[in-house]
């Protein structure tokens, strides 16, 4: 099961991502996070996140995978085969890369039911934001 979340400042345009696959017996398989800069909304933070969850789960042979979204717009979008303009090429990395798993479903779930995606993908956010070397 891989769980998901994007974390995002509309201020400086900056997100964060963050990833976790367990086992089926709930154990940590992987995690990750990652950052970046210039990320137009919300909903493209959370997309990103699943596009690189999907990335990192290749890794591990997993042949059945629910992937868990607190954005169940997102994954209304995955699943009708819609694409917004604001997020349409990375929906269309998503798409390609299901291929890659016999087994695959997306879910959207409330963020209580795991805050651990949810906290990688703030502390990523966090850690682009960095002090003045000039004091401001």
């Amino acid at each position: 099961m891989g769980y998901t979340d994007g974390a995002w400042q509309a201020q400086t345009l900056d997100a964060g991502m963050g990833w976790i696959l367990k086992n089926d017996q709930g154990s940590t398989i992987t995690h990750g996070s990652s950052s970046r800069q210039f990320v137009p909304s919300a909903l493209a933070a959370e997309a990103l996140a699943i596009r690189e969850a999907l990335t990192a789960f290749t890794h591990f042979g997993s042949q059945k995978i629910q992937v868990n979204s607190d954005s169940q717009v997102l994954i209304s979008l995955i699943k009708s085969g819609e694409s917004p303009p604001e997020i349409a090429g990375i929906l269309l990395d998503i798409r390609e890369s299901l291929s890659l798993f016999p087994c695959i479903s997306f879910k959207a779930i409330a963020r209580k039911e795991d805050s651990s995606a949810d906290s990688l993908a703030k502390a990523a956010l966090f850690s682009l934001v960095v002090p003045s070397s000039n004091g401001e």
